[in-house]
């Protein structure tokens, strides 16, 4: 641990997972998503995954996280996913044709972020540093994850969420 509220956690690397996503257009190349439309649009995915959704995937869960995913598409485009992690032998999901399949194969190295979604930069411009004294690669082929309880409140500020950024070994 290297502050109050950011932990290294590990590594991990397969996940199987369904949800939603969208591709935002940014005005630099950059994670860091700060225009107003952007922000809505991310809501509206949230709103419309969770509501339309989480409830009817509940049987295929693993568990009850939802998972934010973010990876660059291109020069200023981004593309942003609502997601939850399903069991990798569950074949039953033909009925959601509207969703995205993906499956992660790949390094990733994790922290857990304690605090408002406010503070989250911090934390993660903390982990970045952090990689790269340790000299470790980050692989931008692979989109970097947050992982929060179904029930996570951005503004509490003892909420906990991990996330996960892709490294290469």
């Amino acid at each position: 641990m290297f502050s109050n509220n950011l932990q290294i956690i590990g590594r991990q690397t397969l996940k199987k997972m369904i949800g939603k996503s969208i591709e935002l257009y940014t005005t630099h190349h950059s994670l860091d998503i700060s225009e107003q439309s952007n922000n809505q649009k991310i809501f509206n995915l949230w709103q419309q995954f969770m509501v339309k959704y989480y409830s009817q995937l509940k049987p295929f869960l693993i568990n009850e996280n939802i998972i934010s995913l973010e990876g660059t598409i291109a020069d200023n485009h981004i593309r942003k996913w609502a997601m939850v992690e399903i069991d990798d032998e569950n074949d039953n999901l033909s009925k959601f044709t509207e969703l995205e399949i993906l499956t992660l194969n790949s390094n990733y190295f994790g922290f857990t972020h304690t605090g408002s979604a406010i503070q989250f930069n911090s934390s993660f411009q903390k982990s970045i540093e952090y990689l790269k004294t340790n000299k470790i690669q980050i692989d931008e082929r692979y989109p970097r994850l947050e992982i929060m309880h179904n029930i996570y409140q951005p503004d509490v500020p003892l909420s906990k969420e991990q996330f996960w950024i892709p490294i290469i070994c």
